[in-house]
């Protein structure tokens, strides 16, 4: 999978990964700014349901960043706009239907 390249990563921005809480498949998807950056990884912490959960991902599976003035993707369940990091990997969870588009 190829990462766009140009993006310099940053912990003050929102990045979407791809997440299944029972492990597997990712059945949707988590926005969240990273706690830490790391030369090839991020670490984020997020509440899910009732408890925080720590994970962390490798930059080249973070699906899109936030961007509100320049984003072109609108996504179900999340506020803002987001531009696409990993085309591969958001088509997929597209059609897997992790990933619903705005209309």
């Amino acid at each position: 999978m190829s990462i766009k390249t140009e993006h310099k990563f940053s912990k003050r921005n929102h990045y979407m990964f791809a997440f299944n809480y029972c492990g597997g498949e990712p059945n949707e998807v988590i926005v969240e700014k990273p706690q830490m950056i790391q030369a090839d990884k991020a670490s984020f912490t997020f509440l899910w349901s009732y408890k925080s959960v720590n994970e962390e991902r490798l930059l080249e599976d973070l699906v899109a960043v936030g961007d509100n003035k320049n984003g072109t993707v609108s996504v179900s369940g999340w506020s803002g706009k987001y531009n696409v990091l990993n085309q591969e990997l958001f088509d997929s969870l597209v059609k897997s239907g992790a990933v619903k588009l705005k209309k």
